[in-house]
């Protein structure tokens, strides 16, 4: 699959990732979703079964930057990867 192509190693929700950092003995004082956009050229390729990020993706998801930076301030819509925002206490 597309994640195995582009050597992903694991995939987190806000639960095992929040338990991972806190787990590392980190203080969480931020952990939000981003690439809100990228949610929708990830499923076209499993749908697909792509397991490359061609060109044209590249450039499309160029042309809707403004769009992905619209949706980023939308805590509604599900995020591809995740930000953490932690220190050591």
């Amino acid at each position: 699959a597309a994640d195995d192509a582009l050597e992903h190693r694991m995939r987190y929700n806000k639960a095992n990732l929040s338990s991972l950092v806190q787990k590392a003995g980190f203080e969480i004082l931020e952990l939000r979703q981003f690439n809100r956009l990228g949610v929708l050229g990830w499923m076209v390729n499993k749908w697909l079964q792509r397991t490359v990020i061609s060109r044209f993706q590249t450039r499309v998801f160029g042309w809707l930057l403004p769009l992905a930076r619209l949706l980023e301030r939308s805590e509604v819509l599900p995020g591809l990867s995740w930000i953490v925002i932690a220190r050591a206490p």
